[in-house]
């Protein structure tokens, strides 16, 4: 519910509030365990605005969320932030490594 707040401000100029809904629902997705909950949360924190080792990371957590979950579109959702993180990121070997890794 709080991530979905969030992303109800996304074009908001509340931008602060959403940051901070979206961290709260990040933290009680990750204390009850629940993996498609995690993955869906997840999927919207990602693209908040953070380095590009934090971003990483966060887009593998979804990936490893979504398969705990047994969630396919879930998982490929996180392949799909996580391949477009590492492109931004200009790294275009780390990309075709990661698109090969999930064939």
């Amino acid at each position: 519910m709080l991530a979905r707040l969030g992303n109800e401000l996304t074009f908001s100029e509340q931008g602060e509030r959403r940051k901070q809904l979206l961290a709260d629902a990040l933290q009680v997705a990750r204390r009850l365990d629940d993996p498609e909950t995690l993955a869906y949360v997840l999927a919207n924190v990602v693209w908040e605005d953070r380095d590009a080792a934090q971003a990483l990371s966060l887009a593998r957590e979804q990936i490893e969320a979504a398969r705990r979950a047994g969630d396919k579109y879930a998982e490929l959702r996180g392949h799909n932030d996580l391949a477009a993180r590492i492109l931004i990121l200009g790294d275009r070997a780390g990309f075709d490594r990661t698109v090969d890794e999930e064939d």
